[in-house]
């Protein structure tokens, strides 16, 4: 793909590392993003609905390295990249993109003596992730580890997602457009959350779906979906590259 949106040089605090003074104290990474994507209708138009909105793919960064609090580079940019492939909302303009490439640097890995750095490249063909149909729409799952989890949560018009129910857990959450009402209030695209016990009801009112990330404890996913029950069932590849899982799984 010829064309391409950079966002280059952002700097973000954030946990990462295995170390224990690095579980313990943020440190800034540097974020190089590069998405490859055909840029003619939104430069005929003037249509930055048709293009990739820069200040988007900086929300989405910092909000998932800043929630995320993960233990390596790699886990990092994988993450980042899953979340900025993923297909568009249902109804929109945008584009997916046709690639990404992402490189996390940590200026104090090496004590200054160097700039440690992971650079990862995927196409679009690449993604494949977990998608588990619910009443109020889809659970995508884009990364688990051994900690942390990271969802897209899709609500399908006039659907509602309830408030979160587990003691002792926080939910991260980033609105990824218009339409969601939180707890009675709307919310705008790029709207970041903290949701605690009763907190991070949504309701679509839109004529769309919307969408929105979480980051949260692995498998914390099993209060809406029972997913030890679920994964026993074959799922079928969609064509977005998300594995759709059959409507009679639905509990």
């Amino acid at each position: 793909m010829r064309d391409r949106i950079r966002v280059e040089g952002l700097e973000i605090e954030c946990i990462i590392g295995l170390h224990l003074e690095e579980r313990e104290q943020p440190q800034p990474l540097i974020v190089d993003v590069s998405i490859g994507l055909d840029c003619d209708d939104a430069a005929q138009c003037e249509d930055l609905e048709r293009s990739i909105d820069y200040a988007a793919v900086m929300q989405r960064a910092s909000f998932l390295l800043q929630c995320g609090r993960f233990r390596l580079l790699e886990t990092a940019a994988q993450t980042l990249i899953r979340a900025l492939l993923l297909p568009p909302a249902e109804g929109t303009k945008a584009q997916q993109p046709a690639s990404v490439k992402v490189r996390l640097s940590k200026p104090r890995a090496l004590g200054g003596r160097g700039l440690a750095s992971v650079e990862m490249w995927r196409p679009r063909r690449w993604l494949h992730c977990e998608r588990i149909p619910r009443a109020f729409g889809s659970i995508d799952v884009l990364q688990e580890t051994g900690e942390t989890g990271v969802y897209r949560y899709t609500l399908s018009p006039g659907q509602s997602l309830p408030a979160w129910s587990k003691r002792g857990v926080e939910i991260g959450e980033l609105v990824l457009g218009p339409g969601l009402v939180r707890e009675g209030r709307p919310c705008a695209s790029g709207d970041a959350f903290v949701a605690e016990l009763g907190g991070g009801g949504y309701h679509n009112s839109s004529a769309y779906a919307q969408s929105l990330l979480c980051v949260a404890p692995p498998r914390h996913v099993e209060e809406f979906a029972r997913v030890s029950e679920i994964r026993r069932r074959v799922p079928e590849r969609s064509p977005e590259g998300c594995f759709a899982w059959p409507l009679d799984c639905r509990i």
